[in-house]
Protein backbone atom coordinates (compact mmCIF):
# COMPACT_ATOMS: atom_id res chain seq x y z
CA UNK A 1 0.00 0.00 0.00
CA UNK A 2 2.63 2.23 0.67
CA UNK A 3 4.71 1.23 -2.54
CA UNK A 4 1.52 2.43 -4.28
CA UNK A 5 0.86 5.57 -2.63
CA UNK A 6 4.34 6.73 -3.41
CA UNK A 7 3.93 6.16 -6.91
CA UNK A 8 0.87 7.71 -7.43
CA UNK A 9 2.66 10.84 -6.07
CA UNK A 10 5.27 10.44 -8.54
CA UNK A 11 2.49 10.90 -11.22
CA UNK A 12 1.26 13.83 -9.99
CA UNK A 13 4.32 15.77 -9.50
CA UNK A 14 4.97 14.86 -12.62
CA UNK A 15 1.95 15.90 -14.00
CA UNK A 16 1.88 19.41 -12.50
CA UNK A 17 5.99 19.60 -13.91
CA UNK A 18 3.78 19.00 -17.41
CA UNK A 19 1.59 21.87 -16.79
CA UNK A 20 3.63 24.47 -15.89
CA UNK A 21 5.85 23.55 -19.12
CA UNK A 22 3.20 24.03 -21.72
CA UNK A 23 0.89 27.09 -20.62
CA UNK A 24 -2.40 27.41 -22.22
CA UNK A 25 -2.05 30.17 -24.55
CA UNK A 26 -5.15 32.97 -25.04
CA UNK A 27 -7.02 33.29 -27.94
CA UNK A 28 -5.69 35.65 -30.44
CA UNK A 29 -6.94 38.40 -31.54
CA UNK A 30 -8.22 39.04 -35.17
CA UNK A 31 -9.86 42.11 -36.84
CA UNK A 32 -13.38 41.21 -37.82
CA UNK A 33 -16.53 43.56 -39.46
CA UNK A 34 -20.14 41.93 -39.34
CA UNK A 35 -21.76 42.19 -42.83
CA UNK A 36 -24.92 44.08 -43.38
CA UNK A 37 -26.70 45.24 -46.55
CA UNK A 38 -26.09 48.84 -48.17
CA UNK A 39 -26.60 50.74 -51.23
CA UNK A 40 -24.13 50.32 -54.23
CA UNK A 41 -23.30 50.49 -57.83
CA UNK A 42 -25.35 48.45 -59.81
CA UNK A 43 -23.39 46.25 -61.69
CA UNK A 44 -24.63 45.18 -65.38
CA UNK A 45 -22.59 42.59 -66.33
CA UNK A 46 -21.49 42.02 -69.89
CA UNK A 47 -19.07 39.74 -72.25
CA UNK A 48 -17.40 40.15 -75.09
CA UNK A 49 -13.75 40.41 -76.69
CA UNK A 50 -10.87 42.87 -77.07
CA UNK A 51 -11.19 44.76 -80.47
CA UNK A 52 -8.13 46.86 -81.76
CA UNK A 53 -9.22 51.06 -81.18
CA UNK A 54 -8.61 51.53 -84.96
CA UNK A 55 -9.03 48.96 -87.85
CA UNK A 56 -7.15 50.79 -91.29
CA UNK A 57 -7.70 49.77 -94.48
CA UNK A 58 -4.70 50.81 -96.46
CA UNK A 59 -5.81 51.80 -100.17
CA UNK A 60 -4.00 52.26 -103.25
CA UNK A 61 -4.60 56.17 -104.41
CA UNK A 62 -4.14 55.07 -107.91
CA UNK A 63 -3.91 52.49 -110.02
CA UNK A 64 -0.81 50.51 -111.03
CA UNK A 65 1.58 47.31 -110.16
CA UNK A 66 2.42 46.04 -107.21
CA UNK A 67 6.63 47.25 -107.79
CA UNK A 68 7.36 46.19 -103.97
CA UNK A 69 6.09 44.81 -101.13
CA UNK A 70 7.97 46.26 -97.09
CA UNK A 71 5.68 44.29 -95.18
CA UNK A 72 4.05 41.08 -94.24
CA UNK A 73 1.61 39.94 -91.85
CA UNK A 74 2.08 40.05 -88.43
CA UNK A 75 5.07 42.68 -88.95
CA UNK A 76 4.93 45.52 -86.59
CA UNK A 77 4.90 48.55 -88.80
CA UNK A 78 6.00 52.39 -87.91
CA UNK A 79 4.13 55.27 -88.95
CA UNK A 80 4.94 56.82 -92.00
CA UNK A 81 7.50 53.97 -93.25
CA UNK A 82 6.70 52.97 -96.66
CA UNK A 83 4.89 49.09 -96.52
CA UNK A 84 4.52 49.16 -100.50
CA UNK A 85 5.48 50.88 -103.70
CA UNK A 86 3.68 51.39 -106.97
CA UNK A 87 4.30 51.47 -110.70
CA UNK A 88 2.62 53.78 -113.15
CA UNK A 89 4.08 54.57 -116.24
CA UNK A 90 1.25 57.19 -117.07
CA UNK A 91 2.76 59.48 -113.71
CA UNK A 92 6.44 58.54 -114.28
CA UNK A 93 5.98 59.66 -118.04
CA UNK A 94 4.14 62.82 -116.92
CA UNK A 95 6.60 63.67 -114.42
CA UNK A 96 9.34 63.58 -116.99
CA UNK A 97 6.83 65.81 -119.00
CA UNK A 98 6.23 68.42 -116.54
CA UNK A 99 10.21 68.91 -115.58
CA UNK A 100 10.38 70.05 -119.27
CA UNK A 101 7.45 71.98 -119.09
CA UNK A 102 8.79 73.94 -115.84
CA UNK A 103 12.32 73.99 -117.18
CA UNK A 104 11.14 76.12 -120.45
CA UNK A 105 8.61 78.39 -118.49
CA UNK A 106 11.74 79.46 -116.12
CA UNK A 107 13.66 79.76 -119.20
CA UNK A 108 10.72 82.38 -120.36
CA UNK A 109 11.01 84.25 -117.46
CA UNK A 110 14.34 84.65 -117.28
CA UNK A 111 13.99 85.83 -121.35
CA UNK A 112 11.69 88.43 -120.65
CA UNK A 113 13.00 89.77 -117.50
CA UNK A 114 16.71 90.36 -119.50
CA UNK A 115 14.17 92.34 -121.95
CA UNK A 116 13.19 94.22 -119.18
CA UNK A 117 16.64 95.10 -117.90
CA UNK A 118 17.65 95.46 -121.80
CA UNK A 119 14.50 97.90 -122.54
CA UNK A 120 15.21 99.89 -119.37
CA UNK A 121 18.85 100.81 -120.61
CA UNK A 122 16.84 101.48 -124.02
CA UNK A 123 14.23 103.91 -122.49
CA UNK A 124 16.98 105.81 -120.41
CA UNK A 125 19.48 106.45 -123.51
CA UNK A 126 16.74 107.11 -125.97
CA UNK A 127 15.80 109.88 -123.27
CA UNK A 128 19.38 111.02 -122.25
CA UNK A 129 19.34 111.21 -126.48
CA UNK A 130 15.60 113.05 -126.11
CA UNK A 131 17.54 115.56 -123.86
CA UNK A 132 20.75 116.05 -126.34
CA UNK A 133 18.27 116.52 -129.71
CA UNK A 134 16.30 119.18 -127.45
CA UNK A 135 19.75 120.77 -127.17
CA UNK A 136 20.29 120.50 -130.48
CA UNK A 137 17.28 122.30 -131.51
CA UNK A 138 17.51 125.13 -129.06
CA UNK A 139 20.84 125.47 -130.02
CA UNK A 140 19.53 125.60 -133.73
CA UNK A 141 16.59 127.39 -133.43
CA UNK A 142 19.23 130.37 -132.01
CA UNK A 143 21.86 130.10 -134.87
CA UNK A 144 18.12 130.76 -137.57
CA UNK A 145 17.48 133.56 -135.40
CA UNK A 146 21.02 135.07 -135.81
CA UNK A 147 21.06 134.36 -139.51
CA UNK A 148 17.59 135.94 -139.70
CA UNK A 149 18.78 138.73 -137.86
CA UNK A 150 21.98 139.37 -140.37
CA UNK A 151 19.63 138.98 -143.69
CA UNK A 152 17.16 141.75 -142.21
CA UNK A 153 20.81 143.88 -141.56
CA UNK A 154 21.50 142.53 -145.16
CA UNK A 155 18.62 143.52 -147.08
CA UNK A 156 17.98 147.01 -145.33
CA UNK A 157 22.30 147.72 -146.52
CA UNK A 158 21.11 145.90 -150.29
CA UNK A 159 18.24 148.30 -150.72
CA UNK A 160 20.65 151.74 -149.63
CA UNK A 161 23.08 150.39 -152.16
CA UNK A 162 26.33 149.10 -149.72
CA UNK A 163 26.13 145.69 -150.54
CA UNK A 164 25.57 144.18 -153.70
CA UNK A 165 22.81 141.18 -154.47
CA UNK A 166 25.22 138.65 -154.47
CA UNK A 167 26.11 139.40 -151.31
CA UNK A 168 22.55 140.06 -149.99
CA UNK A 169 22.27 136.55 -151.50
CA UNK A 170 24.59 135.24 -149.40
CA UNK A 171 22.95 136.42 -146.28
CA UNK A 172 19.67 135.11 -147.08
CA UNK A 173 20.85 131.39 -148.24
CA UNK A 174 22.96 131.60 -145.03
CA UNK A 175 19.48 132.31 -143.28
CA UNK A 176 17.58 129.07 -145.13
CA UNK A 177 20.12 126.89 -144.44
CA UNK A 178 19.64 127.93 -140.43
CA UNK A 179 16.16 127.14 -140.78
CA UNK A 180 16.26 123.80 -142.24
CA UNK A 181 18.58 122.58 -139.74
CA UNK A 182 16.50 124.06 -137.08
CA UNK A 183 13.36 122.34 -138.59
CA UNK A 184 15.27 119.16 -139.11
CA UNK A 185 16.28 119.29 -135.14
CA UNK A 186 12.69 119.67 -134.01
CA UNK A 187 11.29 117.16 -136.66
CA UNK A 188 13.96 114.40 -134.77
CA UNK A 189 12.88 116.07 -131.37
CA UNK A 190 9.53 115.47 -131.92
CA UNK A 191 9.60 112.38 -133.49
CA UNK A 192 11.57 110.59 -130.73
CA UNK A 193 9.65 112.61 -128.09
CA UNK A 194 6.74 110.84 -129.44
CA UNK A 195 7.78 107.71 -129.79
CA UNK A 196 8.69 108.27 -125.69
CA UNK A 197 5.00 109.48 -125.25
CA UNK A 198 6.93 112.77 -123.67
CA UNK A 199 4.51 115.90 -124.54
CA UNK A 200 6.21 118.15 -126.98
CA UNK A 201 7.72 121.03 -126.21
CA UNK A 202 9.43 119.05 -123.79
CA UNK A 203 8.86 120.15 -120.46
CA UNK A 204 11.57 121.58 -118.02
CA UNK A 205 11.36 119.16 -115.59
CA UNK A 206 12.15 116.22 -117.76
CA UNK A 207 16.11 116.41 -116.45
CA UNK A 208 15.25 116.09 -112.96
CA UNK A 209 12.25 115.12 -111.87
CA UNK A 210 12.69 111.39 -110.85
CA UNK A 211 8.58 110.84 -110.65
CA UNK A 212 8.08 111.87 -114.04
CA UNK A 213 11.32 110.16 -115.59
CA UNK A 214 9.62 106.54 -113.53
CA UNK A 215 6.73 107.23 -115.36
CA UNK A 216 7.56 107.13 -118.58
CA UNK A 217 10.09 104.08 -117.86
CA UNK A 218 7.08 102.38 -116.40
CA UNK A 219 4.85 103.77 -119.92
CA UNK A 220 7.90 102.16 -122.22
CA UNK A 221 8.22 98.94 -120.30
CA UNK A 222 4.69 98.23 -120.48
CA UNK A 223 4.38 95.70 -122.74
CA UNK A 224 7.66 93.85 -122.57
CA UNK A 225 6.49 93.97 -118.61
CA UNK A 226 3.20 92.34 -119.21
CA UNK A 227 5.21 89.72 -121.30
CA UNK A 228 7.27 89.05 -117.93
CA UNK A 229 4.13 88.93 -116.20
CA UNK A 230 2.75 85.88 -118.33
CA UNK A 231 5.60 84.22 -118.19
CA UNK A 232 5.85 84.09 -114.46
CA UNK A 233 1.92 82.64 -114.68
CA UNK A 234 2.85 80.33 -117.20
CA UNK A 235 5.79 79.31 -114.69
CA UNK A 236 3.38 79.20 -111.92
CA UNK A 237 0.82 77.20 -113.34
CA UNK A 238 3.64 74.44 -114.84
CA UNK A 239 5.16 74.62 -111.17
CA UNK A 240 1.60 73.94 -109.55
CA UNK A 241 0.67 71.23 -112.00
CA UNK A 242 4.71 69.71 -111.34
CA UNK A 243 3.73 69.40 -107.82
CA UNK A 244 0.53 67.91 -108.40
CA UNK A 245 1.93 65.38 -110.24
CA UNK A 246 5.26 65.12 -107.78
CA UNK A 247 2.33 64.48 -104.74
CA UNK A 248 1.05 61.65 -107.10
CA UNK A 249 3.85 60.06 -107.88
CA UNK A 250 5.35 60.59 -104.08
CA UNK A 251 1.51 58.71 -103.68
CA UNK A 252 3.29 55.52 -105.65
CA UNK A 253 5.07 54.74 -102.34
CA UNK A 254 2.36 54.20 -99.85
CA UNK A 255 3.43 54.35 -96.23
CA UNK A 256 1.52 52.97 -92.66
CA UNK A 257 -0.62 55.58 -91.62
CA UNK A 258 0.16 54.71 -87.57
CA UNK A 259 1.66 52.61 -85.23
CA UNK A 260 0.21 49.43 -85.66
CA UNK A 261 0.34 45.78 -86.75
CA UNK A 262 -0.34 43.92 -90.28
CA UNK A 263 -2.99 41.56 -89.61
CA UNK A 264 -3.88 41.09 -93.63
CA UNK A 265 -1.92 41.57 -96.68
CA UNK A 266 -3.93 41.09 -99.94
CA UNK A 267 -1.79 41.73 -102.85
CA UNK A 268 1.59 40.01 -103.73
CA UNK A 269 4.62 42.07 -105.73
CA UNK A 270 3.35 42.13 -109.68
CA UNK A 271 -0.33 42.36 -109.48
CA UNK A 272 -2.32 45.39 -111.17
CA UNK A 273 -4.39 46.52 -108.58
CA UNK A 274 -7.04 49.45 -108.93
CA UNK A 275 -7.62 52.84 -107.09
CA UNK A 276 -9.34 52.40 -103.67
CA UNK A 277 -8.00 49.06 -103.79
CA UNK A 278 -7.41 47.82 -100.63
CA UNK A 279 -3.50 46.55 -100.52
CA UNK A 280 -3.28 45.88 -96.15
CA UNK A 281 -5.21 45.70 -93.18
CA UNK A 282 -3.37 47.10 -90.36
CA UNK A 283 -3.98 47.67 -86.31
CA UNK A 284 -2.53 49.99 -84.77
CA UNK A 285 -0.48 49.50 -82.05
CA UNK A 286 -2.54 50.83 -78.76
CA UNK A 287 -3.83 48.83 -76.01
CA UNK A 288 -7.06 47.66 -77.70
CA UNK A 289 -10.68 48.13 -76.60
CA UNK A 290 -13.11 45.90 -74.98
CA UNK A 291 -16.01 45.04 -76.96
CA UNK A 292 -18.97 43.78 -75.19
CA UNK A 293 -22.90 44.00 -75.59
CA UNK A 294 -25.84 44.29 -72.97
CA UNK A 295 -29.27 43.72 -73.50
CA UNK A 296 -31.28 46.83 -74.84
CA UNK A 297 -33.52 47.25 -71.89
CA UNK A 298 -30.35 47.97 -70.36
CA UNK A 299 -29.29 51.16 -72.10
CA UNK A 300 -30.83 53.77 -70.44
CA UNK A 301 -28.61 52.93 -67.19
CA UNK A 302 -25.47 53.22 -69.29
CA UNK A 303 -23.61 56.43 -71.02
CA UNK A 304 -20.06 57.74 -71.98
CA UNK A 305 -17.51 57.68 -69.03
CA UNK A 306 -19.17 55.29 -66.99
CA UNK A 307 -17.02 52.96 -64.89
CA UNK A 308 -16.60 49.52 -65.90
CA UNK A 309 -14.19 46.58 -64.42
CA UNK A 310 -12.95 44.36 -66.92
CA UNK A 311 -11.26 40.58 -66.75
CA UNK A 312 -9.37 38.84 -69.08
CA UNK A 313 -8.73 35.16 -68.17
CA UNK A 314 -6.06 34.82 -70.91
CA UNK A 315 -4.33 37.74 -68.77
CA UNK A 316 -4.88 37.74 -65.06
CA UNK A 317 -7.55 36.93 -63.09
CA UNK A 318 -7.42 40.32 -61.79
CA UNK A 319 -9.76 43.12 -62.90
CA UNK A 320 -8.80 46.16 -64.50
CA UNK A 321 -9.94 49.83 -64.50
CA UNK A 322 -12.14 50.42 -67.19
CA UNK A 323 -14.77 53.43 -69.17
CA UNK A 324 -17.25 53.72 -71.47
CA UNK A 325 -15.82 54.77 -74.35
CA UNK A 326 -19.05 54.41 -76.67
CA UNK A 327 -22.72 53.17 -76.93
CA UNK A 328 -23.84 51.43 -79.84
CA UNK A 329 -26.49 53.28 -81.77
CA UNK A 330 -28.36 50.17 -82.98
CA UNK A 331 -29.49 47.59 -81.44
CA UNK A 332 -29.07 43.68 -82.92
CA UNK A 333 -32.61 43.28 -84.50
CA UNK A 334 -32.24 39.58 -83.44
CA UNK A 335 -30.65 39.39 -79.89
CA UNK A 336 -31.69 42.52 -78.61
CA UNK A 337 -28.79 43.53 -77.99
CA UNK A 338 -26.82 46.96 -78.06
CA UNK A 339 -22.55 47.11 -78.87
CA UNK A 340 -20.37 49.07 -75.69
CA UNK A 341 -16.73 50.00 -76.47
CA UNK A 342 -14.51 49.81 -73.02
CA UNK A 343 -11.13 51.77 -72.89
CA UNK A 344 -8.86 50.59 -70.20
CA UNK A 345 -7.46 53.30 -68.19
CA UNK A 346 -3.93 51.50 -68.23
CA UNK A 347 -2.03 50.39 -71.32
CA UNK A 348 -1.71 46.80 -70.96
CA UNK A 349 0.83 45.66 -73.85
CA UNK A 350 0.62 41.95 -73.09
CA UNK A 351 -3.05 41.91 -74.48
CA UNK A 352 -4.30 41.37 -78.18
CA UNK A 353 -7.31 41.31 -80.13
CA UNK A 354 -10.01 38.62 -80.30
CA UNK A 355 -9.23 37.62 -76.66
CA UNK A 356 -11.94 36.88 -74.74
CA UNK A 357 -12.94 39.43 -71.84
CA UNK A 358 -15.87 40.16 -69.24
CA UNK A 359 -16.86 43.18 -67.77
CA UNK A 360 -18.99 44.79 -64.77
CA UNK A 361 -20.40 48.15 -65.60
CA UNK A 362 -21.79 50.42 -62.92
CA UNK A 363 -24.58 52.31 -63.36
CA UNK A 364 -25.54 55.44 -61.86
CA UNK A 365 -28.37 54.10 -60.11
CA UNK A 366 -28.19 52.46 -56.51
CA UNK A 367 -29.45 49.17 -55.52
CA UNK A 368 -29.19 47.07 -52.20
CA UNK A 369 -26.66 44.71 -51.21
CA UNK A 370 -24.53 42.72 -49.32
CA UNK A 371 -21.08 43.86 -49.89
CA UNK A 372 -17.48 42.79 -48.16
CA UNK A 373 -14.22 44.43 -48.13
CA UNK A 374 -11.84 43.13 -50.51
CA UNK A 375 -9.07 42.53 -47.61
CA UNK A 376 -11.44 39.71 -45.99
CA UNK A 377 -11.24 37.20 -49.47
CA UNK A 378 -8.50 35.06 -50.11
CA UNK A 379 -8.00 34.59 -53.81
CA UNK A 380 -10.92 36.49 -55.24
CA UNK A 381 -10.21 36.03 -58.41
CA UNK A 382 -12.62 34.54 -61.39
CA UNK A 383 -15.30 35.47 -59.03
CA UNK A 384 -15.00 32.73 -56.53
CA UNK A 385 -12.81 32.96 -53.12
CA UNK A 386 -12.38 31.98 -49.40
CA UNK A 387 -13.66 33.58 -46.02
CA UNK A 388 -12.85 32.99 -42.82
CA UNK A 389 -16.21 33.48 -40.67
CA UNK A 390 -16.51 33.83 -36.97
CA UNK A 391 -18.98 31.37 -35.27
CA UNK A 392 -19.48 31.28 -31.23
CA UNK A 393 -15.97 32.56 -31.28
CA UNK A 394 -14.53 29.79 -33.25
CA UNK A 395 -13.52 29.89 -37.26
CA UNK A 396 -14.74 28.19 -39.86
CA UNK A 397 -14.05 28.14 -43.75
CA UNK A 398 -16.62 29.18 -46.49
CA UNK A 399 -16.40 29.94 -50.09
CA UNK A 400 -18.10 32.93 -51.27
CA UNK A 401 -19.11 33.56 -54.58
CA UNK A 402 -18.22 37.75 -56.01
CA UNK A 403 -17.92 40.08 -57.90
CA UNK A 404 -16.11 43.69 -57.74
CA UNK A 405 -18.10 46.33 -56.87
CA UNK A 406 -15.98 49.51 -58.30
CA UNK A 407 -12.81 51.26 -57.68
CA UNK A 408 -13.36 51.25 -53.36
CA UNK A 409 -11.94 47.65 -53.48
CA UNK A 410 -15.53 46.49 -51.76
CA UNK A 411 -17.16 42.99 -53.78
CA UNK A 412 -21.11 42.46 -53.63
CA UNK A 413 -21.57 38.62 -52.08
CA UNK A 414 -23.89 36.74 -54.40
CA UNK A 415 -23.70 33.44 -52.14
CA UNK A 416 -22.11 31.87 -49.30
CA UNK A 417 -22.61 34.58 -46.78
CA UNK A 418 -25.75 36.17 -45.20
CA UNK A 419 -26.05 39.84 -43.42
CA UNK A 420 -24.99 39.37 -39.89
CA UNK A 421 -22.28 37.06 -40.54
CA UNK A 422 -19.00 38.01 -38.59
CA UNK A 423 -15.66 37.52 -41.39
CA UNK A 424 -11.99 37.68 -40.52
CA UNK A 425 -10.43 41.51 -42.54
CA UNK A 426 -6.99 40.35 -43.76
CA UNK A 427 -5.60 36.99 -44.67
CA UNK A 428 -4.38 34.86 -41.52
CA UNK A 429 -2.35 32.14 -42.94
CA UNK A 430 -2.09 30.41 -39.36
CA UNK A 431 -5.45 30.61 -38.89
CA UNK A 432 -7.32 26.90 -38.43
CA UNK A 433 -10.92 25.39 -39.19
CA UNK A 434 -12.20 25.31 -35.87
CA UNK A 435 -9.96 27.54 -33.92
CA UNK A 436 -11.05 29.74 -30.84
CA UNK A 437 -9.96 33.09 -31.38
CA UNK A 438 -10.89 36.93 -29.95
CA UNK A 439 -13.06 39.62 -32.40
CA UNK A 440 -11.75 43.05 -32.33
CA UNK A 441 -14.85 44.65 -34.43
CA UNK A 442 -13.79 47.20 -37.16
CA UNK A 443 -16.17 49.18 -39.38
CA UNK A 444 -17.61 47.92 -42.28
CA UNK A 445 -15.93 50.54 -44.49
CA UNK A 446 -12.94 48.80 -44.21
Amino acid sequence: MKTLLIAYCVVVVSCADTAREEPVLPPRTVDVVQLAYEFMADPIPAFGSLVPRQEIRVTASTAGRIARVHAVEGDNVESDTVIVELANEQISARRRQVDGEVSAARHAVELTAARIDVSRRHVFQRLEQLRGLAHASSRARLEHERALHRRDQAEERYETGRISHDEYASFAHAERVAELEYLAAVGHERVLAAELGVEFPLPESLSNDDTMIDGLVHENLRTVTAEYAGAVARLQIAEAERDAVYELHASLAITAPVDGAVVRRHVEAGERVEAGGVLFVLHDSATPDVLVRIHESATDRVHEGLQAWVSIPAVSDAAFDAWIFRVGAVADPRSGSVPLRLRLRTPMPDVRPGMYSEAQIFSDRATEGLTIPASAIRDPGGGHGQVWVLESDRLSAREVRVSPTGPDGRYVVHEGLDAGDIVVLHDRTGLQEGEEVHARFQSNEE
